[in-house]
């Protein structure tokens, strides 16, 4: 998550920094998207991975409710941002809080013990055949096939 924060506070700056021409642009704003779009299944993902297992729904409500404060925060804080930087601002700010990630995330991971894993097996299994919940011919438009008609023989 540190690499992921400092790729995008970088590539923020590198924006604003780096000449305006249509091809450095659209580039640099490729990559902005890449880490942006990124981020979010890396910190559901880095969650997960030290919560019990009992645990993971309620951790995945938080974190919905905590990404959807963030994102009717964000662009208030952004607005005004840009009212002291032009829109230049709006890359500072996202820089800003990609710093911050980067830096918690550092001091999480040095003060913080990585999670255990257990090993589990892997098993293969068979393919079975599940019953259906209805009978489908019982609801089909369809009459159903003939029954096969049986003729005895008498002889011996």
């Amino acid at each position: 998550m540190a690499a992921l924060g400092a790729g995008f506070a970088g590539t923020a700056v590198a924006l604003v920094v780096l000449p305006r021409s249509l091809p450095m642009v659209l580039t640099t704003a490729a990559l902005l998207g890449g880490f942006m779009s990124t981020l979010y299944p890396v910190c559901v993902a880095f969650a997960h991975d030290r919560m019990p297992a009992d645990r993971v729904v309620a951790v995945s409500g938080r974190l919905i409710l905590v990404s959807g404060l963030g994102s009717v925060i964000g662009p208030l804080i952004g607005t005004s941002v840009m009212e002291y930087f032009d829109i230049d601002g709006v890359f500072y700010f996202m820089a800003a809080a990609a710093v911050l990630l980067a830096v918690v995330a550092v001091g999480q991971s040095l003060t913080t013990a990585p999670p255990l894993h257990l090993e589990r097996p892997f098993g293969i299994l068979a393919p079975q055949a599940a019953s259906l919940a209805h009978d489908p011919l019982e609801f089909s438009d369809e009459p159903p096939p003939p029954e096969p008609v049986v003729v005895a023989s008498d002889e011996r």
